[in-house]
């Protein structure tokens, strides 16, 4: 089975733009957790008691933005300066940590969408369009960490199936040569078997 030429520079396309979004995630959550901790007064979205908080799963989206930044630009460097790790030269390092941020961000988004998903008016008010920006960005992550998770697993079983068929082949292979190497020379009364038809060998008896 034949891999396009273009599916590696969608992978790589994929990551920078995982990159991209991974940043402006980190900017919307620090922005968000700078508002709650200095927070007005008055608030008329979160009301008036004017203590000061933070939201753990802004933090932990944060956080999700943050490896997930460095992982994104970590395969970049890596790829344009050909260097290779055991998590890049085997496809199952990659899907285990794609596996791992995509719990991470789909439980963190979830989680996020189900405090602030719905019943929200943010036409004018800008800490909700902020929290409405970090939704749907988040969500948009997620999604490109579910492309490139499908990418790599079908890498992997490309992989596979490639090895299988040449593994095939060699077998098939070997055995012609087995079966045509051998023969029986019975001139001057003596039986000669032949060994491998690249070795030469004989052996009389």
């Amino acid at each position: 089975m034949k891999v396009s030429g273009w599916t590696p520079y969608i992978r790589l396309g994929l990551y920078a733009f995982t990159m991209v979004e991974s940043i402006i995630m980190l900017c919307i959550t620090a922005a968000r957790l700078h508002y709650t901790t200095q927070k007005p007064f008055r608030d008329p979205f979160f009301g008036t008691t004017g203590v000061p908080f933070y939201d753990p799963i802004v933090v932990a989206l944060l956080f999700a933005s943050l490896i997930t930044m460095g992982w994104s630009m970590f395969v970049l460097i890596a790829k344009f300066q050909r260097l290779e790790f055991f998590v890049l030269t085997t496809r199952l390092g990659e899907i285990v940590i794609l596996s791992t941020f995509w719990l991470s961000w789909v439980t963190s988004t979830g989680i996020a969408s189900s405090y602030w998903g719905s019943g929200m008016i943010c036409n004018y008010y800008q800490p909700c369009q902020l929290l409405s920006a970090m939704l749907a960005n988040a969500w948009v992550t997620w999604t490109m960490l579910s492309a490139l998770l499908i990418l790599a697993i079908f890498f992997d079983s490309v992989k596979k199936l490639g090895n299988g068929s040449a593994n095939d082949s060699k077998r098939r292979e070997i055995t012609k040569h087995t079966e045509s190497a051998f023969c029986v020379n019975t001139s001057e009364g003596k039986v000669s078997f032949y060994g491998s038809l690249e070795t030469k060998e004989k052996m009389s008896y």
